[in-house]
Formats: structure tokens, sequence, C-alpha cells
């Protein structure tokens, strides 16, 4: 059994990440602030960015590497809706 624990929610965003064989990691992270405050759904496209990198045949570290690699690009190349907060960009790497 793998564990992470994200911390997409503080200032400094880092991740821990302790493997099934107790190998623990500690995944530095970025703040992307901009304008439109695209950060609905980073959980979700976390979740699912990580399962789909398991599935892959990933390790946990590789998996959750990837994974938080492609929600800091949705983040920073987020979608931005007048008036409202935008949203993040799945399709970024395209």
């Amino acid at each position: 059994l793998n564990l992470v624990v994200t911390g997409g929610h503080l200032a400094t965003p880092d991740d821990f990440l302790l493997t099934a064989t107790g190998e623990a990691h500690w995944l530095p992270g970025e703040w992307i602030g901009n304008r439109q405050q695209n950060w609905h759904g980073t959980g979700c496209a976390f979740s699912s960015a990580l399962a789909a990198s398991l599935a892959l045949g990933q390790d946990a570290l590789a998996a959750v590497t990837a994974a938080k690699a492609f929600v800091a690009g949705a983040i920073r190349h987020g979608i931005a809706h007048a008036g409202a907060s935008g949203e993040l960009n799945h399709h970024w790497q395209r």
C-alpha cells in the first residue's frame, strides 16, 4: 500500500509519498499563482493522472511525480473566464 499526501492547498505545496516498501519521499512543489485562480478540480485531476500512470506500469514515485507535473501544467495553462474563476486546462500538452 502506498500513501500520498498532497499539499497543494499550502503556501509551499510540497507532497509526501510513503511507498509500500517504506521509502519516504518529499516532492517539492511550486506555488503557481495566476489571475484566473485555475485551481478548481486539481484533486480530481491529480488522482486521475496518478491512477493512469499506475495503470501504465509506473512505480509509485514516478506516477506521483508525473501526476504532480500534469496538474502544475494544467494550472499554468488554465482557461480564463470573464468575471469568474477559471478552470484547469486538461489538454495543455497538445
